[in-house]
């Protein structure tokens, strides 16, 4: 064997040649090739890795964004429902204000509106009561009721039935917060008069229903009117 470098016979042996230095054997190709395989894939797989890790961070990085866009509007939208709630409220507080001007003069819509549902609020309380006074009247007296027996047809007896226990002006009767005042006005006969006066006033002046109970037949009857304001 001789040296590929300087030309000497060295032993086939031999790695490197002992005159010049160089290397005397060359790797087999099978070796090399193997090699070059074997870095080209691990640099793929490294490759590989890295973009998978690149790729997962780009995704969540896209997704708080996307969340943080997302919360912001909500937040957005929850700030435009509370202007708009703010200013829905300063609106019906300004037509509120507006209708006790109108109400005042005479009128106004929200005034209108009001006192017309006030007015048939009572009258349906009144018919409520009504009814009851009637099943009062029919009930045995053995059972609480008057027995239909005019002796026990009487305010006094009446007033508990119907929740009636308070004093307005002179009258047994109840108040209702949300609607007005209510009283037994008379018993004549068989005939319950009931009043009720509203809480909604326009005009100056409060709705009034006036009813009827006819004990005997059980026919209910209403008039409304109204009564000026105190």
């Amino acid at each position: 064997m001789f040296c590929r470098n300087c030309g000497r016979e060295i032993d086939s042996q031999t790695a490197t040649c002992p005159n010049c230095g160089a290397q005397a054997r060359v790797p087999a190709p099978g070796v090399a090739k193997t090699t070059w395989l074997l870095l080209c894939l691990i640099c793929l797989l490294a490759g590989l890795l890295i973009g998978g890790g690149a790729i997962t961070l780009l995704r969540n990085a896209s997704a708080a964004r996307d969340e943080a866009a997302l919360q912001a509007d909500e937040e957005d939208a929850e700030t435009d429902d509370g202007v708009k709630d703010a200013r829905a409220g300063d609106r019906e507080e300004d037509a509120l204000a507006e209708d006790d001007e109108d109400d005042d003069n005479g009128g106004g819509i929200f005034a209108t509106q009001r006192y017309n549902a006030n007015t048939q609020a009572v009258a349906s309380e009144l018919i409520t009561y009504g009814s009851t006074v009637v099943q009062y009247w029919k009930t045995p007296h053995s059972q609480g009721g008057a027995g239909q027996e005019l002796q026990y047809l009487t305010p006094g007896l009446i007033g508990p039935i119907i929740g009636f226990n308070e004093n307005i002006n002179g009258k047994r009767g109840l108040t209702n917060p949300d609607w007005g005042k209510f009283y037994i006005h008379s018993v004549d006969g068989y005939t319950v008069t009931l009043i009720g006066i509203g809480n909604s006033r326009k005009g100056g002046r409060y709705p009034r229903v006036t009813t009827r109970v006819d004990t005997r037949t059980g026919e209910i009857q209403s008039v409304v009117d109204d009564v000026p304001a105190d």
